[in-house]
């Protein structure tokens, strides 16, 4: 299992492969060395984690990885009612596909909720934060990786799935396409998305009102857990990139979302109303969270 997932590792920068050096990865096409952490190789340009570069895509993610590495708060967020019912709807949707599946990669996986479902496949977790994977099973194959730069060679992967983390990229085109890169012929991605066309954009308004107004350690104590930047999928980019070569399922659930507020979470009404909801035909298809099923042809133009 690790020697065949070392033959796929690539530099996230020029993608050529990687030599392992005195317990660094290094890039002999283009010099750069990575760090290995715990066991754990950490494949991100070091821009990243520099703060005197002032660049808006690299603030974005360094935000990113401040927000996430408070593992407490994301623990306490991600075990709420409606996180949890939705970790149930992913589940069956996973279930249906994860079968002939053997390399599978989970991007943005955090503290993954899923990896138990892969245990008897080549299971590979990648999240730009260290303190979350690190969390992870210790013999789960775990790499720090920026979900717009993953550091796999071409077509490595036959399942990939992405649950909540395209709406956090500052660049969703240019992570979607690394997607399409990883995935072989006949291999299937599964996107799991808030959407904006839902309640969430009553969310996504007051939202950014409020961080205007009011800031972010503001927001942070109102909602508990949360990012800055962010920016809901696009359903039409997402057609687009994979419209020549993938067959495209796109299903809605969960008509009644609010915002992640603790004293809204407290009422414990929001599953319930979605139960309800989801039974009444019309409303149903106005989810908040949309799945995409990309399935890739075997052969291009069949």
């Amino acid at each position: 299992m690790m020697n065949n997932l070392k033959k796929i590792i690539v530099c996230p920068v020029c993608l050529k492969g990687l030599s392992l050096k005195m317990g660094h990865y290094y890039c002999p096409e283009c010099g750069r060395s990575y760090a290995v952490k715990e066991g754990i190789p950490v494949l991100v340009k070091g821009e990243i984690f520099d703060s005197q570069i002032q660049n808006k895509e690299y603030e974005w993610k360094r935000k990113e990885i401040l927000v996430f590495d408070a593992v407490d708060d994301y623990e306490k967020f991600m075990s709420r009612p409606y996180f949890r019912d939705l970790k149930e709807q992913i589940s069956q949707e996973l279930k249906l596909l994860k079968d002939n599946k053997n390399e599978v990669l989970e991007v943005g996986a955090g503290i993954s909720l899923f990896a138990p479902m892969f245990a008897d496949k080549n299971l590979v977790l990648t999240d730009l934060s260290f303190s979350l994977l690190r969390k992870n099973e210790a013999h789960i194959f775990k790499v720090v990786a920026d979900g717009e730069y993953l550091p796999f060679a071409d077509q490595s992967f036959d399942f990939i799935y992405v649950i909540g983390l395209i709406h956090h990229l500052p660049n969703q085109r240019r992570g979607l396409k690394e997607l399409k890169r990883l995935v072989r012929p006949g291999g299937q991605i599964f996107l799991s998305e808030p959407t904006k066309w839902s309640f969430n954009l009553i969310y996504y308004l007051v939202r950014r009102l409020l961080l205007k107004i009011m800031g972010e350690r503001w927001l942070k104590r109102l909602s508990g857990c949360g990012t800055p930047y962010e920016s809901f999928i696009n359903l039409k980019l997402v057609k687009e990139i994979f419209k020549d070569d993938f067959e495209i399922k796109v299903k809605k659930i969960f008509p009644c979302r609010w915002p992640p507020l603790l004293f809204l979470e407290k009422m414990k009404i929001i599953v319930p109303l979605n139960k309800f909801w989801q039974k009444v035909p019309l409303v149903r298809n106005f989810g908040s969270i949309i799945f995409i099923t990309l399935t890739r042809k075997k052969y291009y133009g069949v």
